[in-house]
């Protein structure tokens, strides 16, 4: 009989060794072949946190419209609607994307957030396609349009999304296979974390894919009912008639839906620019207060919606005596794209200058409106529908 020795026989394979508890090692099932069983069921917790993160985005949108039952339907142009409609789609992708993205740290993670990411941009070609089929089925029904065709959008990016996970599944294991043998095992490891890591992320983003959608379908709504009343202008909502009126207009009339209103009754040439006091308003019209309190908290000048400032100012005591003589008016906004509207008395615009510290009335309205109007709230602001 000969000796036996370590040569291994042909056709025998010597037992696996068993993985450390906690880490995913390949296996051969026959000889070449690795077990990719830990890898799929990776990849489909991954497929089902990113439908997750979709039917929170769904959420949103239902909120939004249920929340403005009460206002009334609009009767828009179809062009304007689908194009704000995808826009806020669009802007919700990018963002809830972008911070899932920002907890991966892990290559196969990034590359599976990269894959996602362009699913969701080839899916809203074909959003954009069901909202236009919305809008013009439903004739005059602007409101409700817009808000069905958003939903049925979330299941053209869900779709999409979810057919480029499964894609990337693929490229997974080709990395792991185009290694050498006794390298698949970490190359495996590697892989299934990182649609580990991806799951985690998305999931941990449930609520903000909530409250951005929420958000960004509300006020791309009411992008397009002040854009409809105002007209374009700016790369948004043109603020030219909005600032071209008294003061005193805008305590007495509700103004163009879509547009925050904010009224500082009078204010001397310094900062903060206070909206205080008990002249002081802040109204938005085609906006239920139901509508509101979901976004009450969110500092105005980051709704993504135009908004006007009003009042009197002036710089020192003489100067504001003027004020009740009709002197010193000043009206001036933003609009959602961040072009900047002025109109007023020369004094009003002397005053604003010197309080913003800037040598262009333009520059000081924007820099009152982002950095002391802007930081106002919703929270006590009137509603009209």
């Amino acid at each position: 009989m000969g000796k036996e020795n370590d040569t291994k026989q042909p056709g025998k394979t010597e037992p696996a060794k068993a993985a450390p508890a906690g880490e995913t090692k390949a296996t051969e099932t026959t000889a070449g072949a690795v077990d990719f069983a830990a890898l799929d069921a990776a990849y489909e917790k991954a497929e089902n946190a990113q439908e997750s993160l979709m039917d929170r985005r769904a959420l949103g949108i239902r909120q939004v419209l249920g929340n403005l039952q009460e206002a009334d339907e609009a009767s828009l142009a179809d062009e304007l609607v689908k194009t704000l409609a995808v826009a806020g789609l669009a802007f919700a992708s990018q963002y809830v994307t972008a911070a899932v993205a920002g907890k991966i740290f892990i290559d196969a993670g990034t590359r599976l957030a990269q894959s996602v990411q362009e699913g969701l941009h080839s899916g809203l070609q074909d959003a954009a396609g069901k909202i236009a089929g919305k809008l013009s089925a439903v004739d005059g029904q602007s409101k409700v349009s817009y808000f069905a065709g958003q939903e049925e959008g979330i299941l053209d990016l869900k779709l999409k999304s979810v057919d480029k996970i499964a894609e990337d599944k693929l490229v997974a294991k080709g990395k792991v296979t185009g290694v050498a043998t006794d390298k698949q095992a970490d190359e495996l490891t590697k892989q299934v974390q990182g649609a580990e890591q991806f799951r985690a992320s998305a999931l941990a983003q449930l609520e903000t894919a909530r409250t951005v959608q929420y958000r960004e379908s509300l006020s791309k709504w009411m992008n397009a009912m002040s854009q409809s009343a105002l007209g374009k202008d700016g790369g948004g909502t043109g603020l030219g008639k909005a600032v071209d009126m008294s003061p005193k207009d805008h305590y007495g009339k509700a103004g163009a839906k879509g547009v925050i209103y904010v009224a500082f009754a009078s204010h001397p040439a310094s900062r903060p620019f206070a909206v205080s006091g008990k002249r002081a308003t802040i109204k938005v019209s085609g906006m239920t207060s139901a509508a509101r309190d979901q976004i009450k908290s969110v500092p105005i000048k980051d709704l993504g919606m135009p908004i006007v400032a009003s009042g009197f100012i002036y710089d020192g005591f003489l100067d504001g005596l003027s004020v009740g003589m009709g002197d010193n008016e000043a009206a001036f906004g933003k609009n959602e794209a961040g072009s900047v509207w002025w109109e007023g008395h020369p004094d009003a615009a002397a005053a604003l200058k010197k309080a913003a510290n800037k040598s262009s009335v333009t520059e000081a309205a924007r820099v009152i409106l982002d950095e002391d109007i802007g930081i106002s709230t919703l929270e006590h602001a009137t509603t009209m529908a």
